[in-house]
């Protein structure tokens, strides 16, 4: 991977622990000009909170497997997957799961814009490149039925720009 060299680990300021971190070129040169242009890069986003669905969490859960996919647990209210009919789980029917508390029969996305989305981190990759005001496909399983959706992504909130 040819990279640029964002920066070093250098916990006193006098020389550096030998750790760099890189990003794509490609990805670089996508951003720099709006980074430029806007200080930060603005992404789109899916107003859900959602969990990679594997089949030992489903095990645990108490729901079928039916394929890898993300376990929508909730959806914001008025948000953009509300309004493209994105059901989120019903907290009255939450299951306790270490210290967290997930709501359990939401909507499990299997694709975005086509791209097969197996865990969270599929998710994150594919709204990469993303802008707020883009209509995307989603692709979800509901009751066991393949069913699919289009959203107007949302600007993505502080927290998750990264």
């Amino acid at each position: 991977m040819v990279g640029i060299n964002t920066m070093i680990i250098s916990p006193g300021g006098n020389g550096s622990v030998g750790i760099g971190f890189a990003i794509p070129v490609e990805t670089a040169l996508r951003i720099i000009p709006e980074l430029i242009k806007n200080g930060r890069v603005n992404r789109g986003w899916i107003e859900i909170e959602a969990l990679s669905l594997t089949p030992s969490l489903a095990r645990q859960l108490n729901i079928a497997f039916i394929q890898p996919g993300i376990l929508v647990t909730s959806v914001l209210p008025k948000g953009n997957a509300e309004q493209a009919g994105l059901l989120g789980g019903d907290q009255r029917r939450s299951i306790g799961l270490g210290l967290n508390s997930i709501a359990v029969g939401g909507d499990i996305i299997t694709k975005i814009n086509g791209t097969e989305i197996k865990n969270v981190l599929d998710y994150f990759s594919v709204l990469e490149g993303s802008h707020p005001g883009e209509k995307y496909e989603i692709e979800y399983l509901r009751a066991g039925k393949v069913e699919s959706t289009k959203i107007v992504l949302s600007e993505r909130p502080a927290q998750f720009q990264f």
